[in-house]
């Protein structure tokens, strides 16, 4: 199901598992400050050393050089993400702000998702 939140597509919700914590949702924000593109991202829960277990942002669909090049606008952009999703998660999943951090590259999530 397609939904839009404050100006974010909130194009699906993929189970990974039985548990609501297993849950990827899938982002599409139109960014028309820094890009002038669609920035897709996925939207997971991972396991944080010294923190447990926090809800994470996912740049996908941009090649890791240009993610460096330009992280500060995408760190930029998945802060309004961020913003603009948490009182949607709280009110229907029971989110707290401080559960949702900005995140990384696709690259270092997912590769490196075992890489304790």
């Amino acid at each position: 199901m397609i939904q839009l939140v404050n100006g974010v597509q909130l194009f699906s919700v993929a189970m990974d598992g039985d548990s609501f914590e297993d849950t990827i949702f899938q982002l599409a924000f139109e960014d028309n400050e820094y890009f002038n593109k669609t920035i897709t991202m996925d939207f997971l829960q991972v396991n944080v050393v010294d923190f447990g277990p926090m809800w994470i942002l996912v740049i996908k669909d941009v090649s890791y050089e240009e993610y460096l090049d330009d992280k500060t606008q995408y760190l930029r952009i998945m802060r309004e993400i961020r913003n603009r999703i948490a009182p949607f998660m709280k009110e229907m999943y029971g989110f707290d702000e401080e559960e949702i951090i900005l995140g990384d590259h696709e690259s270092m999530i997912y590769e490196c998702n075992s890489c304790n």
